[in-house]
């Protein structure tokens, strides 16, 4: 039923840990690019910032899967 259909129910966390190390990853990037190259830490941000809002509205769709 719900999530379990699917997958494990641990499998729920694999998008917030995605989107958590990819930011991480990105965070890292850009302090070590910003003296050298601000616009592709803009896009990093940029990038950062869409792909969270993609992980964010898959997650809300596979909580509201649960309901």
């Amino acid at each position: 039923m719900g999530v379990d259909a699917f997958g494990p129910w641990y499998g729920v966390f694999a998008l917030p840990a995605l989107g958590a190390a990819m930011l991480i990853v990105n965070l890292a990037f850009q302090a070590v690019l910003y003296r050298r190259e601000r616009v592709l830490c803009v896009f990093f941000a940029v990038t950062t910032l869409l792909t969270e809002f993609v992980l964010f509205a898959a997650m809300i769709l596979i909580v509201l899967l649960n309901l």
